[in-house]
């Protein structure tokens, strides 16, 4: 896996197309009656956890051999990340203000705004228990940049991959021996989804230092292991398949 003369590593966009397509398949069967509970391959929410292990792996590899300051690099994930958001977060915010009647059940708040705005968890005034945004989609955004923060505040150690991932199960431990924790910052952030990055860091530091050079018949074998767990995690039961088959 080589960058193209670009920059660009051609095979992490392609698991990006992957993991867009697994989260589009997701809301798309979530559209249609009935179909969710009896799908055979549910299993488009994966392709979030996908997209955290690449995002992992994507600023261990921008960052490697650079003299990055902690300042600099929120900097740059601000500017990339935040402006598209809030332009959409507010559109979104305008439609409601301007056609409350398409959106009967969402409750808008200033205080909800605010923190959707900011990146802070927080439980959503329109679905009961749900830690979500205005922009609901952007619930993994704050995940994003909370890892962003973490992984800025690392670049000031020398063994910053060996700070980031302590740091990273230090918090998802906690969540296991303290929690379930009702307060919804506590509990974003000491959710086991963060040792997703924790891996997409790991593997790029392991790429860079050139441990991941395996044979194709063996890159094709755990390729078909990934993609079988990623299909089985949110598998429905068997009962749902006959079902479906109306057996």
């Amino acid at each position: 896996m080589k960058p193209s003369p670009t920059g660009v590593i051609l095979p992490i966009q392609y698991l990006r197309g992957v993991a867009a397509l697994m989260v589009a398949w997701h809301h798309g069967v979530g559209q249609l009656p009935g179909l969710e509970a009896h799908f055979p391959l549910r299993f488009g929410t994966s392709g979030v956890d996908l997209f955290f292990v690449i995002s992992g792996f994507i600023m261990v590899m921008t960052t490697a051999g650079k003299s990055v300051t902690p300042g600099s690099f929120i900097a740059r994930r601000l500017i990339r990340v935040a402006p598209l958001y809030w332009v959409l977060t507010l559109a979104l915010v305008a439609v409601i203000l301007v056609a409350p009647s398409l959106f009967r059940t969402t409750v808008l708040t200033p205080a909800s705004l605010a923190q959707s705005l900011l990146f802070i968890p927080h439980l959503s005034p329109s679905h009961a228990g749900m830690i979500w945004p205005v922009l609901v989609p952007g619930w993994t955004l704050n995940y994003e940049m909370f890892f962003y923060a973490l992984f800025a505040a690392s670049l000031a150690f020398r063994h910053r991959l060996a700070v980031l991932v302590a740091t990273l199960a230090t918090l998802v431990a906690a969540g296991y021996v303290l929690g379930p924790f009702a307060n919804p910052i506590a509990r974003t952030y000491t959710d086991p989804i963060l040792l997703e990055f924790a891996a997409g860091a790991v593997i790029g530091h392991l790429w860079i230092a050139g441990r991941l050079n395996l044979p194709i018949p063996v890159s094709l074998i755990g390729a078909l292991i990934g993609a079988a767990l990623l299909v089985l995690r949110d598998a429905p039961p068997l009962a749902n398949y006959t079902q479906l088959l109306g057996a």
